[in-house]
């Protein structure tokens, strides 16, 4: 084989081995995006029910305008898509769904979403990491809230002296 031939074999090799790697890369964004909204879904599904159990009579096994007692059914809890988790009051729910597919970062994406009798309101689609910052940061606000009301009520001390 001439150099010219070995070339043009080691370039069809080098083309091949990035075609690979970025279908690999694309294949692996979609799955992610694909998992995500899959458990979007869920979370609806799994909202929906709750509005039922609220709007249903306590005498057919319903909450009688009231969240309270409301739980995930189990077939629903954990899926092929991901785990979720319900924060219960009487007239409001929290839901979280946490996917199983982890992403480029190796974590998995989570959605949380707020039912209340007439609305189903998406409040985040976060990864781990992000939900665990966003947590952080606002317990930092509520420090510095804190640090503020301590400084007013020094200030109105002074005022009174």
């Amino acid at each position: 084989m001439g150099q010219q031939q070995l070339f043009l074999l080691l370039v069809g090799i080098g083309a091949s081995v990035i075609a690979i790697v970025v279908g690999v890369n694309v294949f692996n964004v979609n799955s992610v995006e694909e998992n995500r909204n899959a458990v979007n879904a869920d979370i609806i599904t799994i909202s929906s029910i709750a509005q039922q159990y609220y709007r249903k009579p306590a005498n057919m096994g319903g909450g009688d305008n009231s969240f309270t007692g409301f739980t995930i059914p189990a077939n629903l809890a954990s899926t092929a898509n991901g785990s979720y988790t319900a924060v219960v009051s009487s007239q409001s729910i929290t839901v979280t769904g946490t996917g199983v597919v982890k992403d480029e970062n190796g974590e998995n994406s989570v959605s949380i979403v707020t039912v209340t009798p007439s609305a189903i309101t998406v409040d985040s689609e976060k990864t781990d990491s992000e939900k665990e910052e966003k947590d952080k940061d606002e317990g930092d606000d509520k420090e510095k809230d804190k640090d503020k009301d301590k400084e007013k009520d020094k200030d109105k001390d002074k005022g009174n002296d």
